[in-house]
């Protein structure tokens, strides 16, 4: 299993401070699914700022293309060997099929499957995007077409009301031990970000850099190391060499997660800590508390009304003051196929 993202080190615990949390929001949103394998994906996002008034959305349609024939070794002379071998490139000879690997080497004939014949997969998702800004974009990914564990993206977005554009390239190869990635704007004086994620057993060492071609100097550089395991996961991290950064986060028991984080920077007021706790008595609810160190109390419970529909309740308190105290609402609903 390849390393996770330098993006997504310390996940676990990150993931406890902010998800099942919409305070100041109400919220909705729906994802189904369509097409005979599922291939087609729609998302549709609602969100109302309480404190604003301003409302938003984003509608999101995602396309896998897919592979194209079928290979069924129960109606032809082709093992399940055979069969897998047909998502690679084919070549039709007379009443038969050769099937040849990457590298164009002979595997035999098989007779029989003139039918159903496959070409190989194309591994490309393409994603549609609005939302009520009346901005429109397009993400495609192409998974390991150019090498193995390699995906390239290109996400693109662009306003008609402005006619401005703006496109990033995106890579992401995943290794047994190391996850390496990289960005760049499709500008004329692009920034670019690179970053890299080694492990060896538990342990996880990674760094990340941004680059700025426009002024010839490295603006940004992240050094992080960390140790994760089905129980629990340690992170910490150091930005700039002047900020510092740690975090904490382990399954009690089988329902019941904690974790916390805490940082301090050269020159800063003190240390900013927190703590936060997820307990589910049962599969359908879930409660969610977290703490910081400015006395800021959330909570949150999440509860499975069925299959398709999920609702979300959270606030915020200012333990400090009567002042500040929010409360969000979301639903989650996913039609079941």
């Amino acid at each position: 299993m390849a390393p996770p993202t330098f993006a997504d080190l310390g996940k676990s615990a990150k993931d406890l401070f902010s998800k099942g949390y919409n305070v100041g929001l109400l919220k909705i949103d729906s994802t189904s699914k369509a097409g005979e394998k599922n291939d087609v994906e729609f998302k549709v996002a609602s969100t109302h700022n309480i404190a604003s008034g301003k409302l938003g959305g984003n509608f999101d349609v995602k396309y896998k293309v897919p592979q194209y024939g079928t290979c069924t070794p129960s109606t032809s002379t082709a093992s399940a060997e055979e069969c897998a071998l047909l998502s690679r490139p084919v070549v039709r000879i007379g009443s038969g099929v050769r099937l040849t690997e990457s590298r164009l080497r002979p595997v035999r004939i098989v007779n029989n499957v003139a039918a159903k014949w496959s070409i190989p997969k194309y591994g490309v998702t393409l994603t549609e995007k609005w939302n009520t800004d009346n901005q429109l974009g397009t993400v495609i990914e192409v998974n390991e077409q150019f090498g193995r564990g390699l995906k390239v993206t290109l996400d693109s977005t662009y306003a008609p009301h402005s006619g401005k554009r703006s496109g990033k390239l995106k890579a992401d190869w995943s290794l047994p031990t190391a996850r390496i990635t990289s960005d760049v704007a499709l500008t004329t004086a692009p920034v670019v970000n690179a970053a890299a994620v080694f492990q060896r057993e538990s342990f996880l060492v990674g760094a990340s850099v941004t680059f700025d071609t426009a002024t010839n100097k490295m603006t940004n550089s992240q050094l992080a190391f960390g140790q994760a395991t089905k129980e629990y996961t340690l992170h910490s991290s150091i930005i700039n060499s002047n900020e510092f950064g740690a975090s904490l986060f382990h399954k009690v028991a089988p329902n019941t997660e904690i974790g916390a984080t805490l940082g301090w920077k050269v020159g800063g007021t003190g240390t900013v800590f927190a703590v936060a706790t997820k307990y589910s008595p049962s599969r359908d609810v879930t409660f969610r508390a977290k703490l910081n160190n400015e006395s800021q109390l959330g909570a949150a419970v999440q509860h499975t009304l069925s299959n398709s529909l999920i609702l979300n309740l959270s606030t915020q308190m200012n333990l400090a003051s009567n002042e500040g105290h929010k409360f969000g609402l979301g639903l989650e609903f996913t039609p079941s196929n």
